[in-house]
């Protein structure tokens, strides 16, 4: 049996946001940094010695980096609609990787993964009539070299390489009609 494993992750988050109003529209500008500790599945599956079949079993708990993000932001809002650009990169992202010829993987830290996008938002209310829609582009990348484990097989990524399964366009879309005062339908 392995010794009993303690870990310690502390972090400082800092923030900066500046805001200039003028007339109906507010400029905004920010820059912050946020972080993630690995979850117990991660650490629970991310010795290379003893890799695991997921979801089935944990095997052992070495230590993993915290996942620390850094994000610019900046956008205007005005009277029923905003826009922002955004671009946050993620080092020692935590992904699932391949242990050797079998089938089984592990997590480990990844150098350096990058979301770059826009969102929009935008609403109205006329009457009993209530319309609201979000659109956001994403834009997202692995920022090093390395090989994940897709189950079947290994796939190598280079810096650059579109992040799958993170969906390019997202669009949200809301109507809500006050019949009443006690009755409201809507949809989303």
């Amino acid at each position: 049996p392995k010794p009993h494993e303690s870990f310690t992750y502390t972090r400082l988050n800092p923030a900066l946001g500046l805001t200039h109003a003028r007339g109906s529209l507010t400029w905004f500008a920010g820059a912050a940094q946020s972080n993630r500790v690995p979850t117990v599945i991660e650490l629970g599956c991310a010795d290379p010695a003893e890799p695991c079949r997921l979801p089935v079993g944990l095997q052992s708990d070495p230590y993993l980096k915290q996942v620390v993000s850094r994000t610019i932001e900046a956008g205007v809002r005005g009277d029923g609609f905003s826009a922002t650009l955004f671009r946050t990169v993620n080092r020692d992202d935590i992904l699932f990787g391949r242990a050797g010829a079998t089938r089984a993987g592990y997590f480990s830290n990844f150098d350096r993964t990058v979301h770059r996008g826009a969102e929009l938002n935008w609403s109205l209310r006329k009457g009993g009539l209530f319309l609201h829609a979000d659109y956001s582009y994403l834009d997202a990348r692995y920022g090093a070299a390395g090989t994940l484990f897709t189950g079947p097989r290994s796939v190598r990524v280079d810096s650059g390489t579109r992040i799958a399964g993170l969906p390019r366009h997202t669009l949200k879309l809301d109507l809500e009609w006050k019949v009443h005062a006690d009755l409201a339908l809507g949809a989303g």
